[in-house]
């Protein structure tokens, strides 16, 4: 596992969020690394997710302080059966967004299994 983030409140900004949209937990923002750093970020609900403004994150400094180039939000949507709704960023190589990728999805779900959100018969399709 890799640094947690602490001060949330820059994190959200960068987000185009209000801090209350950043869930609140042991682990809401985590840096993991398979030899790329990745920042996940959990949020509070797909609607979160959802309205993350990208020319916010794109020009946010962060990724040049912090070498990180890489962001996966992600919401556990409620009476779902899916275990995460996602949205994957990496703006430092031109790539915007993209909604189906392998380099963020094995990343997650080691921060799902490893953080407890995952329970017995709760699996499926998301």
């Amino acid at each position: 596992p890799g640094q947690a983030l602490t001060d949330l409140g820059p994190l959200a900004t960068a987000l185009g969020l209000e801090q209350q949209a950043l869930a609140i937990g042991p682990v809401p923002a985590q840096v993991v690394s398979t030899g790329a750093a990745l920042l996940l970020v959990l949020l509070v609900s797909k609607d979160a997710v959802d309205s993350c403004d990208l020319g916010r994150i794109i020009s946010w400094k962060f990724f040049d302080q912090s070498k990180l180039g890489l962001l996966h939000l992600h919401a556990s949507p409620a009476g779902s059966e899916c275990h995460a709704y996602t949205r994957f960023f990496n703006p430092t190589i031109g790539l915007e967004e993209n909604p189906a990728t392998g380099t963020a999805a094995g990343r997650l779900s080691w921060w799902i299994v490893g953080n407890e959100f995952a329970s017995e018969g709760r699996g499926g399709n998301g």
